[in-house]
């Protein structure tokens, strides 16, 4: 029971410096109410989608049933993150928050769709993200989601 312990912890504490160190944070799917599972430490996004979509499938999803999608960006200053809101915003199809971030960054704006994750539409979100990201001098920390089977 202890070594069991001991080696979730040290896999805890090897996931958060990794992330800490590629100041990307894992892609997480939801597995239970607000409980979630990393899936993927990939600094590729594509990759680290295509991790994260396949463990999805593996646990059981049905990737064609529309589920609730958070995007995540992490911005440096509050100015920053209500353009990116209103830039999001301007698209359509999202609701859309901003507020302070307990993280590396000040800021994060947050971006929730209800979507299904068929086909290439994740990779065309994390793009669109990504570049708005970069615009307002932030970073795309990637995307949340529950697995509906």
């Amino acid at each position: 029971m202890k070594v069991a312990v001991v080696v979730a912890v040290v896999a805890i504490v090897v996931v958060l410096a990794f992330s800490f160190l590629t100041k990307r944070n894992p892609h997480l799917i939801g597995v239970e109410g607000d409980e979630y599972e990393i899936v993927s430490t990939s600094t590729d996004p594509d990759e680290a989608d295509q991790q994260v979509l396949d463990n999805m499938l593996n646990d059981g999803a049905d990737l064609s049933k529309v589920t609730t999608v958070q995007f995540i960006l992490n911005l440096p200053t509050r100015e920053s993150a209500a353009d990116a809101a209103r830039h999001i915003d301007s698209i359509g199809g999202f609701n859309v928050e901003y507020r302070e971030s307990s993280g590396d960054w000040e800021w994060m704006c947050l971006a929730t769709k209800r979507m299904s994750l068929e086909g290439r539409i994740i990779f065309e979100h994390s793009d669109l993200f990504e570049r708005i990201a970069a615009k307002y001098g932030g970073e795309y920390d990637g995307w949340e989601a529950e697995v509906i089977e």
